[in-house]
């Protein structure tokens, strides 16, 4: 069984002083906005590293407490999302990434785009007005401690936007094409991700580009990726238009380019010919 507990301080009033006050009052709203983020949060975050078509644990309220605003989080021992990554692991990096963010240092590889923008979501959401919030994240199964706090979102905020800019090439399907000035772009689709990656057009490959709408291309130039290191934009610097599967030669058309090479036998024959001689070597 795994069990985490989220604890929420207050820490500053609108004079801005740092209470330091463990206890205190939060509107009703402010609560259930904050810990639906949560709850957000370790869906995003068993999906990332499960699977999406994993099962989900089944996190349920298991105590509450007063003072800090306290709530134990537990699965039964049967509840585990597959793939090797149980609560407890997930629970884990979670926590390691709080840790990273709050001392400013690379996140996990685990932790992923779409959880740190969960997580941003619950950091945005510990201040209302002048109140500002502190959560604690305690694995009981790890012993670990995670803090997030309301600046962690404007620190997510530059990590989301500090792309990575490589040289190379992106495959997938053109779609989309818009010439509207100002906008000009395509998108091509990677049969890995499923999602758009965005090319800008120029002029000099208008008429390329229209004549390969709805084909498999590789778009070679500057290749922005994600955080996850995804490629979402490319400058493109050239475009090639790969064969339909119908138009790639088979073998027997390779063989068929060397005039005489299989004598009166076909194909088929000729290269059991050769594999039997191999073998008899």
């Amino acid at each position: 069984m795994t069990m985490l507990k989220f604890t929420l301080r207050r820490l500053s009033v609108n004079d801005d002083r740092e209470t330091g006050d463990t206890g205190g009052n939060i509107d009703f709203q402010s609560m259930l906005r904050i810990f639906g983020a949560c709850a957000r949060m370790l869906s995003q975050a068993e999906r990332d590293l499960a699977g999406r078509n994993a099962r989900q644990s089944q996190w349920q309220i298991k105590d509450t407490g007063i003072g800090s605003f306290t709530i134990d989080l537990e699965t039964p021992p049967s509840q585990y999302s597959g793939n090797g990554h149980n609560p407890a692991k997930i629970a884990s990096i979670l926590i390691d990434g709080f840790n990273c963010l709050e001392h400013q240092r690379d996140v996990p590889l685990e932790l992923k785009e779409a959880t740190l923008k969960e997580v941003r979501s619950v950091a945005g959401a510990l201040k209302s007005k002048d109140i500002e919030h502190e959560l604690l994240v305690t694995s009981d199964a790890t012993k670990q401690i995670g803090r997030i706090s309301h600046p962690m979102a404007r620190q997510i905020n530059r990590m989301l936007l500090n792309e990575r800019i490589t040289i190379g090439s992106v495959e997938g399907k053109l779609e989309l094409v818009s010439i509207h000035k100002g906008n000009r772009k395509f998108n091509v689709y990677p049969s890995v991700t499923g999602k758009a990656v965005q090319c800008d057009l120029s002029l000099a490959l208008e008429k390329e580009v229209i004549a390969a709408l709805g084909q498999q291309v590789v778009v070679s130039g500057k290749v922005h990726r994600n955080l996850n290191g995804d490629p979402v934009k490319v400058t493109v610097e050239k475009l090639t238009v790969l064969p339909e599967k119908h138009q790639i030669p088979t073998l027997d058309d390779l063989m068929g380019s060397i005039p005489d090479l299989t004598g009166n036998l076909s194909t088929e024959e000729f290269i059991r010919m050769i594999r039997d001689d191999n073998i008899a070597e």
